[in-house]
């Protein structure tokens, strides 16, 4: 009998365990999938619509974006290179948190699957013009990603922006992060170089073919792993 009223006892708190836990797996899927939809919907350039402002983490992403953001004119040409690396997609995510997504390792997870991060070398390429037809340059074919290794290697896609136009030309490049061969462009991870070899130095994106038959090199130095 005893057993009975001990068992009566504890069912009111399993049931309630029970509810939270359900309540808990429905929450994390609808925020789950607000992540989803916010980065389906995002603009096609990372970071595009994120305002400049005081709030720490969305100051902190364009600290980083800057750190890696070369700009060069051709003459009537300007342009502007952004390396998405993975560093400027997570403080990108924990931007977006601060302005309402509250996940911003679920963004970041999101980010990193959409543009390939850890495979792809992504590049944003913004080029502005107030004579020249931009919609007849050929980003893809006339560009060049190579290091101080002399090993280079050609993009495999360019993913223009919806907001392009002939006057305004705006997308990603992707480069793959090894050649055919096998050969890294930006080094090995830490501690999977070999003994006695020297990483990479730094990276250069090249756009040749520019007006007046001008090419415009943005470099940005590589970390140096022990």
């Amino acid at each position: 009998m005893n057993n009975i009223r001990r068992k009566a006892k504890i069912w009111p708190y399993v049931v309630v365990g029970l509810i939270l836990l359900a309540g808990f797996i429905v929450w994390d899927f609808v925020k789950h999938r607000e992540v989803e939809e916010f980065v389906s919907r995002s603009p096609d350039i990372p970071g595009a619509e994120v305002p400049e402002d005081s709030t720490a983490g969305v100051a902190a992403f364009h600290r980083v974006k800057d750190t890696f953001t070369r700009k060069a004119t051709a003459g009537d040409v300007r342009i502007t290179v952004t390396w998405n690396t993975p560093e400027f997609f997570r403080t990108l995510a924990v931007a977006e948190g601060a302005r309402g997504m509250k996940r911003p390792d679920a963004l970041y997870h999101e980010y990193a699957k959409r543009f390939n991060v850890h495979d792809n070398l992504g590049f944003t390429v913004i080029m502005d013009s107030t004579s020249v037809d931009l919609r007849m340059y050929d980003v893809k074919e006339k560009s060049l990603l190579r290091n101080d290794k002399e090993i280079s290697i050609p993009p495999w896609q360019w993913s223009e922006g919806r907001g392009a136009s002939s006057r305004h030309l705006e997308g990603v490049l992707f480069f793959p992060q090894m050649t055919e061969a096998g050969e890294h462009l930006i080094g090995h991870l830490i501690g999977e170089h070999l003994p006695g070899e020297k990483p990479p130095t730094w990276l250069e994106l090249t756009l040749k073919g520019l007006p007046g038959e001008k090419e415009a090199v943005f470099r940005w130095d590589l970390p140096q792993n022990p």
